[in-house]
C-alpha cells in the first residue's frame, strides 16, 4: 500500500498499512469522502477538505 498525503505545501508518502486517530465523527467524516470520490476512480488526488487546493510539483518526502 502507498498513500500520499497533502497538508498544506507539504506532502509525504507512506509505505504500508498505518493508523489514524480522531473523533468517531471525524473518522466517519473522512471515510464517507473517500469512498464517495473514489466510485468510478482509479488513481489520484481526493480532497478530504474542500476548501484545500491539491498542492502540485512539489515531490512528497517519506515519513521517518
Amino acid at each position: 500500500m502507498e498513500i500520499v498525503i497533502e497538508h498544506s505545501n507539504t506532502k509525504r508518502t507512506i509505505n504500508g498499512y498505518f493508523n489514524l486517530c480522531g473523533r468517531r465523527e471525524d473518522l466517519r467524516e473522512i471515510a464517507n469522502q473517500i469512498l464517495n470520490q473514489t466510485e468510478d476512480f482509479t488513481y489520484g488526488w481526493i480532497k478530504i477538505r474542500k476548501e484545500q487546493e491539491s498542492v502540485t510539483n512539489i515531490k512528497p518526502v517519506q515519513w521517518d
